[in-house]
C-alpha cells in the first residue's frame, strides 16, 4: 500500500511490481505512469476509500492472487541501464534541436548614450557615439551567431561598428562594421556577427558605435547558439549512484 501525496517517480511502487506484488496506491504525481493499469488506485485523501480497498483485499484473497498474476505476467521492470539510455536519447534530441534563440529588445534590455529608447528599439538621434551597450549576460562556451536587426530612418554616410566584449570591454570576442551609405530610407537589414567562445562568459556585452551622425533604429538582437555537447556527445557517460 502506497498512499503517497506526491511522487517525482515512485520507486517503491516499481519495486513492489518487480517483486510480483499486488499494489494499492494513490493516483498522485507520477504513480500512474509507474503502475499503469496493474495498480489499484485510491484517492490519497479519502481514508474511507482506503479502508474499503484494504478490507476487500483482506476478505477476498483471490483478488490479490488475480492482481499478482497480472503483475507477474505483464509487468516489465525498468532497469537503470534503460533509464540511462533514455536520458542519453534526450540529450541527443536536445542536440539535434539546439537551444532556443535568445531575443533581446534594445529598448528594454540594453542602454544607450547617444540614442533614445523608443519602445523595444533604440533610435539614433543624429549624434555620433555609443548607440547601445549591454546586456552583460552569461553565455556558455561554444559557437554562436548574433543577428542585429537595423532599420534606416534616413540615409547617411555613417558606419555602425559592432563589437562583442566582456570583462568591462577589456576582452574583445568579435567585431564587424556596416555602412549606412547604401541603405535607402525605410530599409531594414540584418547584421550577422559570428561568435565563438572558448570559455563561459559571465558578462557578455554587445556594443554599437556610430562614427558620425545617423538616423537609424536597432530593433532587435537575436543570439542563436549551437548545442554545447555537439562535439562531445558521443563520449557522454551517465552514471547512476
Amino acid at each position: 500500500m502506497f498512499p503517497s501525496l506526491y511522487e517525482g517517480w515512485g520507486l517503491p511502487v516499481g519495486e513492489a511490481l518487480a517483486m510480483g506484488k499486488a499494489v494499492i496506491a494513490s493516483g498522485e504525481g507520477s504513480l500512474p505512469e509507474v503502475g499503469g493499469d496493474l495498480v489499484r488506485y485510491v484517492p490519497a485523501w479519502n481514508a474511507y476509500a482506503w479502508a474499503d480497498a484494504i478490507s476487500e483485499y483482506i476478505s477476498e484473497p483471490e483478488l490479490v492472487a488475480e492482481a499478482e498474476y497480472r503483475v507477474q505476467s505483464e509487468y516489465t521492470p525498468r532497469l537503470w541501464a534503460d533509464m540511462a539510455a533514455r536520458v542519453l536519447d534526450l540529450v541527443h534530441e536536445l542536440q539535434a534541436a539546439g537551444p532556443a534563440p535568445v531575443d533581446l529588445f534594445p529598448g528594454y534590455d540594453l542602454s544607450t548614450i547617444c540614442g533614445v529608447h523608443e519602445g523595444p528599439a533604440i533610435a539614433a538621434t543624429g549624434k555620433p557615439g555609443l548607440l547601445l551597450f549591454g546586456p552583460h549576460m552569461a553565455v556558455s562556451a561554444g559557437t554562436h551567431a548574433v543577428k542585429v536587426e537595423v532599420s534606416v530612418v534616413e540615409r547617411s554616410n555613417t558606419s555602425l561598428r559592432f563589437s562583442i566584449v566582456s570583462r568591462a570591454a577589456t576582452v574583445v570576442h568579435a567585431t564587424t562594421t556596416r555602412s549606412l551609405d547604401r541603405a535607402e530610407r525605410g530599409a531594414v537589414f540584418n547584421v550577422s556577427i559570428p561568435l565563438h567562445l572558448d570559455n563561459d562568459v559571465a558578462d557578455l556585452e554587445i556594443k554599437c558605435e556610430l562614427d558620425g551622425p545617423a538616423h537609424a533604429r536597432i530593433e532587435r538582437i537575436t543570439i542563436t547558439s549551437s548545442f554545447a555537447l555537439a562535439s562531445h556527445s558521443e563520449n557522454v557517460e551517465i552514471v547512476f549512484r
